[in-house]
């Protein structure tokens, strides 16, 4: 382990997609860590004191007294800015590259949850109910050596009920349908652009990985029906997901090559921007993956937009305790939305407003600032753009923040406006 480099403790559980997330950065960043389960007793006195939620993962930081972050987007940035050289920037510094790989991080939070959630609870996957709920029943133990009867025994006493979630995120049994559908669609896209490329965007990793290998892994992999489908379907899938994992599989950056010729061993990655990356340029063939997900979610992103400057516009949210600002609540009602399933028949659904995406929305326009370029990506895709370009404007006289596990807004002061 690199002593000169600080160790960080990351909090989660194996079935969670975003310590996936954080978990596969980490290793890629080469930085010095270890894993914590997520058990009972962590949240009560670990989760719950440093973050003021119940949600995982958290990175604690060499810091003393101990403190944490929480919600991998913020995990990613914190660390990126201490040591982007390892091996080197996982967000791309050209625009277009950074704003392509800021929405899949997005979708992958927002609208592949929905495939990860239907194929980890829905009834079509029964078969493997019993390993799900004697893996949280394992978490819950914090490891401990336990027979499979015991891990059971405690996920029924613990009762994390995750599969009630379900309606909120508006997956019924018509969606559930076009899910199905949607899923071998995806991975037939993603098998495609994975013969061709040995990340999303090229032959370098991203964020964008991170964020949809999180999906891919812990819940569409790791679960076994999902996983039985792409495993024996799309074996080059499979491979994507455990290079990303950090297994040995070729194109890693920590994995070599042999040269009979020369009899010498070489890294199988580029060691510096490939021509790509330097023309900030995408892959021809990412761009079907990135429509069909963007298509399905950029009218919700617009109506959750709305829906939260509305709010705000109301005056009627809970005063925080900064003065100027409001607490937005997690969710704002429920909304129709549509689903392509891959053949152009959209499915109806009816869904929770979540306030998230709005605030991933904000944080990308942050780091991204120029709207041609958000214009140019988004078209590039063949969506619409003025969907995007709407739920940016509401919310653009709005800062829209998120501490101690809440949602915070307030009218914004002219040195924000100028910033923006």
């Amino acid at each position: 382990m690199d002593s000169s480099k600080p160790h960080y403790r990351l909090i989660g559980t194996e079935m969670s997609l975003f310590t996936a997330k954080a978990r596969a950065y980490l290793n890629w960043k080469g930085l010095p860590f270890t894993e914590v389960l997520a058990s009972r007793e962590v949240y009560k006195h670990i989760i719950k004191p440093l973050t003021h939620t119940a949600i995982i993962p958290i990175l604690l930081l060499p810091t003393s007294p101990p403190t944490a972050l929480q919600d991998t987007h913020h995990i990613i940035r914190h660390l990126e800015s201490l040591h982007p050289s390892t091996p080197h920037p996982c967000l791309p510094p050209t625009p277009r590259r950074f704003a392509a790989s800021n929405l899949l991080e997005l979708l992958s939070d927002q609208w592949l949850l929905l495939q990860s959630m239907y194929w980890r609870w829905a009834p079509r996957s029964a078969p493997h109910r019993a390993f799900i709920l004697s893996e949280f029943g394992h978490t819950n133990l914090g490891g401990a050596k336990s027979s499979f009867e015991e891990r059971l025994a405690r996920e029924r006493e613990t009762e994390m009920k995750f599969y009630t979630m379900l309606p909120g995120l508006g997956i019924d049994e018509v969606v559930g349908e076009g899910l199905e559908k949607q899923f071998r669609v995806l991975l037939g896209m993603l098998e495609r652009l994975t013969k061709e490329w040995r990340f999303l965007l090229g032959d370098r990793v991203t964020v964008a990985d991170f964020g949809v290998f999180g999906d891919f892994y812990a819940h569409l992999l790791r679960d076994p029906v999902s996983g039985f489908i792409i495993r024996t379907e799309f074996p080059v899938v499979n491979e994507w997901i455990e290079r990303v994992q950090g297994l040995g599989r070729g194109g890693s950056w920590r994995t070599e090559v042999y040269d009979s010729a020369t009899g010498s061993f070489t890294i199988d990655y580029p060691a510096t921007a490939t021509p790509m990356e330097l023309a900030d340029e995408l892959p021809e063939a990412l761009q079907p993956f990135l429509n069909i997900l963007l298509d399905d979610y950029l009218p919700i992103l617009l109506d959750s937009a709305n829906r939260v400057a509305k709010y705000l516009a109301s005056g009627k949210g809970k005063k925080a305790g900064k003065e100027g600002w409001v607490v937005v609540p997690r969710g704002l009602g429920r909304h129709e939305f549509w689903l392509n399933p891959g053949d152009g028949k959209k499915v109806k659904g009816v869904r929770n407003v979540m306030t998230h995406g709005v605030w991933m929305m904000m944080r990308c326009v942050e780091e991204v600032r120029d709207e041609k370029v958000w214009a140019e990506v988004i078209g590039w895709a063949g969506c619409d753009k003025k969907l995007w370009e709407e739920a940016v404007g509401v919310m653009r006289p709005w800062e829209f923040v998120r501490e101690d596990g809440l949602y915070l807004a307030r009218k914004r002061v002219e040195a924000v406006e100028a910033r923006l």
